[in-house]
């Protein structure tokens, strides 16, 4: 009888680590399938957000970096990134990097005076974004790649306009630029092949290859 109630019990231990066992495999399979309902809803949260990173400049201003935090699904509201204007007290003067493809639209504060080299390149689901009076300056390959990019209102405060700034913005089909730009240097607006009007500065003193 002893043998026979250790084999039952042994039995029953088995059973019920097999029950637990499928239990959790269950469990992790109705968790998958939620996810995968939810990411074809766009209603995940795995890239909850954006982190940032920055570097105190001469002038004691700050240039900024900003990164998309994580890995996973895209959340859909978070589709808009807004450029703090100030990182822990430090006024940001200059945008170094964004690294956000999903962005469709990136907010610049008005203590942004420049827009370095590639800062938003690759950002191919941008469609909007608006470039305040404060910035003078928009960088090398800029706006590169922004494939989704229709159109763009350049401020009166800008003078110049960098290499390749908009470079293979398919989608850019105007642009106007204002009187105070004097200098576009070369493939500023190459390969936009969508582009069918572009209004020049009467101020413009250089144009190059």
């Amino acid at each position: 009888k002893r043998a026979k109630m250790e084999l039952y019990y042994k039995e029953f231990v088995i059973a019920l680590e097999d029950m637990h066992m499928k239990k959790k495999i269950f469990i992790g399979l109705a968790i998958l399938l939620v996810l995968s309902l939810l990411s074809t809803l766009g209603v995940l949260v795995w890239r909850s957000g954006y982190d940032c990173e920055y570097t105190l400049l001469e002038d004691g201003t700050a240039e900024i970096s900003i990164w998309i935090r994580g890995h996973g699904f895209t959340f859909p509201l978070h589709k808009t990134v807004t450029i703090p204007a100030t990182v822990d007290g430090y006024p940001v003067t200059s945008v170094k990097r964004v690294f956000y493809p999903e962005a469709t639209l990136i907010i610049i504060p008005d203590s942004v005076t420049s827009i370095g080299f590639s800062v938003f390149s690759g950002c191919n689901n941008l469609t909007n974004i608006t470039i305040p009076d404060s910035v003078t300056f928009i960088g090398s390959s800029a706006f590169s790649d922004c494939s989704s990019l229709t159109s763009i209102t350049i401020p009166s405060s800008v003078t110049t306009i960098s290499y390749s700034a908009f470079s293979n913005c398919n989608s850019l089909t105007n642009i106007t630029l204002p009187d105070s730009v004097t200098s576009i240097y070369g493939g500023a607006f190459r390969q936009c092949n969508s582009l069918t009007n572009i209004i020049l500065p009467n101020r413009i003193t250089s144009i190059t290859d």
